[in-house]
């Protein structure tokens, strides 16, 4: 199946957004009044993601459940279990570095890494703070030929109405874990993400009815939050995902659509100005499943720069922080595309 530029294009972004999103929250810029809630606003990237998701898997060649579910596995299973092995062999260097290493502790922190449920031990901040993203992906896989078939068989509006209850019921249930809230919340975004083939041709008719879920989803999240109490920090709403994160991501689902036209007029602007960047983006989008993982070790290492600085918490701390994330995250997923398929996707064709 021959790759859908625009597609390629919203997942690369996406994978950008999330290495400059992590610096503020994982370094902790900026964690308090107004400066914490605006960027909390911008957490929108895992809604694009799953939107993209379903949207190349509706694309996709039509197969059995089980040869789909296995073949989209293995696409996340495979890098998972290579960065297990590679962080079981940095958590023994650790062990050893600061005295503490028993084979006993070694092997608890193997075996932590043998199922992905966001359970893993490591003796270094940062490095599991992502993996979170590989049960709830696998989920997604699991259930979209079912939310393809609800899709194909009542419409798209009655399947997210069937999602959304689903979750709504998950969300109030006391004592559910993280993991099946998040579960049954990313599915809603690869549902919208089957309706890519025609949302893809822009029309007047559909501008009006992204606009109309954009003041549908702000709207109500302003009146549920006035009602029922929360709050607007959506770094709180997200982890686990509730009520009010969900109307906050249709209202940004709604509002990038509306906007794609200017997006995509800056977006060759700075092509134009900056070449690297559309091959940067290619580089994220077909490595995206191992930017999730391999962005986090740069953090290590800013972690303990801003602290011998004295850089912690100020702007040109965030501005460094940048500065050394994106670009090694970047050329680290370039060394895994060199190792893999031995193709430079940074250099020019």
């Amino acid at each position: 199946m021959r790759r859908d530029r625009k597609l390629d294009l919203m997942r690369g972004w996406a994978v950008f957004h999330m290495f400059f999103m992590h610096v503020p929250y994982w370094l902790n810029f900026y964690g308090s009044g107004w400066p914490a809630l605006i960027r909390s606003w911008l957490l929108f990237t895992m809604a694009v993601y799953f939107f993209v998701t379903g949207a190349v898997n509706i694309e996709a060649k039509r197969r059995p459940w089980g040869e789909f579910v296995v073949r989209r596995a293995k696409v996340l299973m495979l890098p998972y279990y290579r960065y297990a092995l590679l962080c079981t062999v940095i958590a023994a260097a650790v062990y050893v570095y600061k005295g503490q290493f028993t084979w006993e502790l070694l092997g608890r922190t193997a075996l932590s890494w043998v199922l992905p449920i966001d359970q893993q031990i490591m003796p270094l901040p940062f490095i599991t703070w992502a993996v979170w993203f590989v049960p709830v992906y696998l989920s997604v896989i699991i259930v979209f030929p079912l939310t393809r078939w609800l899709v194909e068989h009542i419409g798209i509006v009655l399947t997210e109405v069937v999602l959304i209850a689903v979750f709504l019921v998950v969300e109030n249930i006391p004592g559910v874990p993280d993991l099946v809230q998040k579960a049954a919340y990313y599915p809603i975004f690869a549902a919208l993400g089957t309706q890519w083939p025609t949302l893809k041709h822009r029309s007047r008719k559909k501008v009006l009815g992204a606009a109309a879920l954009m003041v549908f989803g702000f709207a109500s999240l302003i009146i549920c939050k006035n009602l029922f109490g929360g709050t607007y920090d959506m770094q709180v709403n997200k982890f686990p995902p509730n009520h009010l994160y969900l109307l906050f991501n249709f209202g940004a689902v709604g509002l990038l659509y509306i906007l794609l036209p200017a997006i995509a007029c800056v977006w060759r602007f700075l092509v134009r100005k900056i070449p690297l960047a559309e091959r940067a983006f290619h580089l994220y989008s077909s490595y995206s499943v191992y930017a999730f993982m391999y962005h986090t070790f740069p953090y290590v290492f800013v972690f303990w720069l801003l602290d011998k600085t004295g850089l912690k918490g100020t702007f040109p701390g965030f501005v460094l922080s940048e500065v050394i994330v994106i670009p090694v995250a970047t050329m680290t997923l370039w060394a895994i595309a060199m190792i893999r398929e031995k193709k430079d996707y940074l250099r020019k064709e």
